[in-house]
């Protein structure tokens, strides 16, 4: 692994290969900029980001590298360990930039995610969660107008941890604690209209998770 990593950091000080592809960045990162263009107070309950996943054999992936190069030449980018790639800033979308990769036609696909902002922690009010589906929902359908009719609502936070799901709870408003059923494996799944959930005010895990996703869960 090490190995692989010393590799790529190596592959990405000496610039793209010549056989590496070039892709518009509006492709790699679709809806960034609009959501930018957001104002502040209706997408602050939420953040967009984008996952790059492989298609390919698990152990490649350290040897793929990735630029962005806005005009000025190929600065390479990384992906974090979950695979999680930051955009550039908007002045790189407005100079037409593009992502180069050394990566195989279809080796990589690259997904939209939105989560719960800030960093991880061991408890979540079920206010803050609400707030991000409900504001979520309606920046979905500002950004996509009228196919965000037929999309599926989101009404669920996956909580996604390291290893099996730690114990989780219901706390209701007078501190009583209740086990959450919705345990799956590695995830915790939250899903604030279902009826367990009326009158409690938050939930609590035994330790904080690695990605908190929202999506549909039906």
């Amino acid at each position: 692994m090490i190995a692989a990593l010393a590799l790529a950091l190596a592959l990405q000080s000496a610039g793209p290969p010549p056989e590496a592809r070039s892709v518009p960045l509006e492709t790699v990162f679709p809806f960034w900029t609009d959501y930018l263009d957001l104002p502040e107070d209706e997408r602050d309950a939420f953040e967009l980001g984008y996952s790059i996943t492989t298609r390919t054999q698990p152990e490649d992936r350290g040897s793929w590298s990735y630029w962005v190069d806005a005009g000025d030449g190929p600065q390479p980018v990384t992906p974090d360990q979950g695979g999680l790639m930051t955009p550039p800033d908007r002045e790189a979308f407005e100079r037409g930039a593009v992502l180069i990769t050394d990566a195989p036609q279809g080796g990589v696909a690259v997904s939209m995610t939105l989560t719960l902002p800030g960093a991880a922690k061991t408890e979540y009010t079920l206010a803050e969660i609400e707030a991000a589906l409900e504001q979520s929902r309606r920046a979905m359908r500002s950004l996509m107008g009228l196919r965000a009719l037929v999309m599926p609502r989101m009404d669920a936070v996956r909580f996604d941890f390291d290893g099996p799901a730690p114990d989780a709870v219901l706390i209701g408003e007078d501190g009583a604690e209740a086990p959450i059923e919705s345990v799956y494996g590695e995830s915790v799944m939250v899903r604030p209209g279902d009826r367990i959930y009326r009158g409690a005010v938050a939930v609590r895990f035994g330790r904080p998770p690695v990605a908190a996703l929202l999506e549909v869960s039906r």
